[in-house]
């Protein structure tokens, strides 16, 4: 049987291994009770040594707990041992009263999914069988399996046990079998129940296994499709009014650039991850997806638009978002998240003055406020039908101007200090006037 253990069930499998035991200990003081009011028969000075010496056991098993590794391969080796100790222990006392928890050490091994765990167990089971025969009889306890041997003999073997001279009694051998035997062989009929039920177990996870990865491809395929699909629809703008088309491919660039250079500085370490950043550079795209509801008479407008057509201006981010909904049923894609809050709050200011919600600071998602770092920065860098191109000089001091207003204050100025490098190496010469 293969280890299909991680980690984490590695350090699971051994703290229930420790919960074990201490469930065995308090199921042994419940019963302990129950014996001094007389329920069993069981004689309460052993029964008290019984206890004191399991609980003995028990907290050397929780220290261990508490100083080991757990995530170690030798740990469930040693709780293991422990298992195999406590209930040898009991039943060398309570003999034939708790002759099937000696099964159990070998059920709890199964957690470990593994034969050779499984082995170590049932080896360890049968050195503790004989070692409590042994230790019991030698103070005079026994089990229901003397009842098979004549008052006489079993009497004369339980007073005299100490005293025989093993070397010189030929029958000794035989002693020891007839306790110790039966035990052992039906202690080792659990070990093939135990290894059939992890081989079934492990069957059914690898296949529960194939089965979601199968599913999860599947998903990753669909979603993958989804995002073409709704790519494919902002580049449809681009046919529309080509100063928008250009915008799109700039505004992704400058996106790329700024989260960069965040990632770079760790700034925002506890949201911006590099899973988070590449999520925005590839959402990017999609901040201007609503504007194909747009009036071609007001995106395509030469000049500058009136107060009624601005008014219709500012509802594209939620055309965008009704666009995205229409397109997309997983409400868990992170992707299909951050594509929604930068096309729905792109506009936002970081003083709250932004459209459509009037959001302020970081109740902004953090991709809409990178987002809107890039889409006035080609704004202003860019020409369109009512305005020249701004220089860059013009540019940066407007941007420092809005610092803390219109953008966030953090972002803005990862931009500026690296705005040298902006200029010469990400700024679209070719694509810009």
């Amino acid at each position: 049987m293969e280890y299909i253990n991680n980690e984490q069930n590695e350090i699971n499998s051994n703290k229930y291994s420790v919960k074990c035991i201490l469930v065995t200990v308090l199921i042994l003081y419940l019963t302990w009770i129950l014996n001094l009011l007389n329920i069993f028969i069981i004689d309460s000075s052993i029964f008290l040594v019984c206890v004191i010496g399991s609980t003995i056991i028990a907290l050397v098993t929780l220290i261990l707990s508490k100083l080991l590794d757990l995530s170690k391969f030798y740990v469930k080796y040693i709780f293991i041992f422990l298992t195999v100790l406590i209930y040898s222990f009991i039943t060398s006392l309570l003999t034939y009263h708790t002759m099937l928890s000696l099964i159990f050490p070998i059920i709890y091994s199964a957690q470990y999914r593994s034969k050779r765990v499984v082995w170590y167990t049932y080896i360890l089971t049968a050195l503790g069988i004989l070692s409590c025969t042994i230790f019991g009889y030698y103070f005079g306890l026994c089990d229901a399996n003397m009842i098979f041997f004549t008052y006489t003999k079993t009497d004369h073997f339980v007073k005299n046990y100490w005293e025989y001279n093993f070397a010189a009694e030929p029958n000794w051998f035989k002693y020891i079998l007839f306790f110790v035997l039966p035990k052992t062989l039906v202690v080792l009929g659990a070990v093939p129940m135990v290894t059939h039920l992890n081989d079934v177990i492990d069957k059914r996870t690898k296949e529960l296994i194939s089965t979601q990865e199968k599913n999860l491809d599947l998903s990753k395929e669909i979603l993958i499709n989804q995002q073409k699909v709704i790519v494919s629809l902002a580049s449809v703008i681009e046919s529309r009014d080509q100063t928008t088309g250009a915008h799109i491919k700039n505004t992704a660039r400058y996106v790329n650039f700024i989260t960069t250079k965040l990632l770079e500085n760790n700034t925002f370490s506890d949201e911006l991850t590099n899973e988070y950043a590449a999520l925005v550079i590839e959402a990017a795209p999609l901040h201007d997806i609503g504007k194909i509801h747009i009036p071609d008479a007001i995106l395509c407008k030469n000049g500058k638009l009136t107060d009624e057509e601005y008014n219709e201006m500012k509802k594209h981010p939620e055309y965008g978002i009704e666009l995205l909904n229409s397109f997309v049923d997983s409400k868990d894609a992170d992707y299909l998240k951050i594509a929604k809050e930068v096309c729905l709050y792109h506009h936002e200011r970081y003083d709250g003055k932004g459209y459509p919600k009037g959001l302020k600071e970081t109740e902004i998602p953090l991709c809409a406020r990178i987002m809107s770092v890039a889409d006035v920065l080609d704004a202003l860098l860019s020409k369109r039908q009512y305005k020249e191109a701004f220089s860059f000089e013009k540019t940066y001091n407007i941007l420092v101007e809005e610092k803390g207003k219109q953008f966030d204050p953090i972002i803005l100025q990862n931009l500026i200090d690296n705005w040298e490098e902006f200029k010469n190496d990400i700024f679209p010469k070719k694509d810009n006037s």
